[in-house]
């Protein structure tokens, strides 16, 4: 009996642990967002003004946005000082054993996932258009996929875009951690 609750646990997590808050279910918000994330990431921290003015935008309880580390060698002081140093207000955690990543099947920092309320993916790939290939940043934005996409997902319609392509960081095995002192 405990081995089918672990594996549903991993293969199906139902909550989100926020750090210094309550658990985030996977269902009925209008359109949860999911950002992974890592603090030493250059594109991912490059990230994080547009982050929070999507944030700022669409803020309430019915379409939060959790920022997710992919470190789990991460303490939660050092998520609240990368939190501080980018001055973002955004939730935070912390997945710890890959759960949600393997979930969702993430690849790369940052990576956006907007879900309804069923918990079903209705977007996944990238914030905006800041970067055109790995390391090759764009002089201005022109296209915002995640906050068309929120939008649409919160009034209950289909993104025009489903699926795009992410530039970042790519996310190591949970193993490849335990080289990390």
């Amino acid at each position: 009996m405990l081995a089918v609750l672990i594996a549903t646990t991993i293969l199906n997590p139902l909550t989100i642990p926020v750090i210094g808050g309550k658990p985030i279910p996977l269902t009925g918000h209008k359109a949860l967002t999911i950002v992974f994330l890592t603090n030493d990431c250059p594109i991912a921290n490059d990230s994080q003004p547009d982050l929070e003015r999507i944030h700022k935008q669409f803020n309430s309880a019915q379409t939060p946005l959790i920022g997710v580390y992919i470190n789990p060698k991460l303490t939660e002081s050092e998520a609240r000082k990368h939190k501080t140093e980018f001055q973002f207000t955004y939730l935070q955690s912390i997945d710890r054993t890959h759960a949600l990543v393997k979930h969702l099947k993430a690849t790369t920092t940052p990576e956006a996932f907007v879900l309804d309320h069923t918990g079903k993916v209705q977007y996944r790939g990238r914030i905006n258009n800041m970067y055109s290939d790995l390391g090759v940043r764009r002089k201005s934005v022109t296209e915002n996929d995640l906050a068309d996409a929120i939008r649409a997902i919160s009034r209950g319609q289909n993104p025009k875009t489903k699926e795009t392509k992410p530039y970042g960081c790519l996310i190591p095995d949970l193993a490849d951690f335990d080289d990390l002192e």
